[in-house]
């Protein structure tokens, strides 16, 4: 999901770099060539569990389009490709699942 996609700014579907990570670890994601959506309001209700990565750049996008539901989201310090390594970003994401998964335990 995304607040704008937009070609320009997400050429495309997935991140190659994300689907190598999670192929790494034998899994395949579903869908992984379509392009993303556009995040709506039903889908913070939907969902028990929203993650943003890069709290600088999106919890003040949260606060403009879906204020009601910005404190609710999970920021992890994930940086965009153009600020951080491929592998530093893969690490930090790795280190934040498990964190997720023992919270979930």
């Amino acid at each position: 999901m995304g607040f704008q996609p937009n070609p320009t700014i997400n050429p495309g579907p997935m991140s190659l770099y994300a689907l190598q990570a999670l192929r790494t670890r034998g899994i395949e994601p579903a869908q992984a060539s379509r392009l993303p959506a556009r995040v709506r309001s039903e889908d913070f209700l939907r969902h028990q569990c929203v993650i943003a990565l890069s709290e600088t750049e999106h919890h003040p996008i949260m606060e403009r389009m879906f204020p009601e539901f910005a404190g609710q989201v999970h920021y992890w310090q994930v940086e965009d490709l153009s600020w951080e390594h491929p592998a530093n970003a893969t690490a930090r994401i790795d280190t934040e699942v498990g964190r997720l998964l023992k919270e979930f335990g």
